[in-house]
């Protein structure tokens, strides 16, 4: 599940599910900025959810994962949502 790409507006769709066996972040943004450069042509305008599983890593101490203006630029042409949902 980690990341899940739909569109919400009734019949719901989904358009994706990247990353199934990662659940750490950083990976799950950079596999997810990758679809959306790829397939930035074929979303028409409307309303979408990617949402992001995720568990913390147990190296972490700071530091992480950020979106990029372009990929954040796709993601509001399309009117696409971003959650991220925290597992443990």
């Amino acid at each position: 599940m980690p990341i899940v790409i739909y569109r919400t507006k009734q019949p719901s769709e989904k358009l994706a599910s990247l990353c199934d066996d990662c659940w750490e972040l950083p990976t799950q943004v950079f596999e997810l900025e990758k679809w959306l450069d790829e397939n930035k042509n074929k979303i028409n305008p409307d309303e979408y959810v990617a949402d992001i599983g995720f568990t913390q890593r147990d190296d972490a101490s700071g530091g992480g994962a950020a979106l990029s203006p372009d990929s954040m630029g796709i993601m509001a042409k399309a009117g696409m949502s971003l959650f991220l949902s925290e597992y443990r």
